[in-house]
């Protein structure tokens, strides 16, 4: 399999913008390119969108990948969709909506 954080970088490159601009607005298509080319989806590979939680987080795809969550603007990975660049400025604005996605 791919390496996917080369995966992300080329693909960000193909899109010609920075990973803030595709996280904003175009990020379901790249999470999809991201996919397809790490060779679909499978159990260790997948989606993932925290705006299906019925919430008021800013609607984003990311990627999980073996336990990792990814984005255009993170192709190394983080533990935890909550310390994506998209989130971490919403929860740097809103502190208080944190503690509603992390459980001690």
């Amino acid at each position: 399999m791919p390496n996917i954080t080369e995966v992300i970088k080329q693909i960000r490159k193909e899109f010609g913008t920075s990973g803030y601009n595709i996280n904003n607005g175009l990020c379901e298509d790249f999470t999809t390119r991201v996919i397809d080319q790490m060779g679909g989806y499978s159990n260790n590979l997948s989606d993932f969108a925290p705006d299906d939680m019925d919430c008021e987080l800013p609607a984003h795809y990311c990627i999980e990948y073996n336990g990792k969550y990814y984005d255009a603007e993170c192709s190394k990975g983080v533990d935890s969709w909550t310390k994506l660049p998209i989130f971490r400025k919403y929860f740097k604005k809103y502190p208080e909506e944190l503690t509603r996605w992390i459980t001690p």
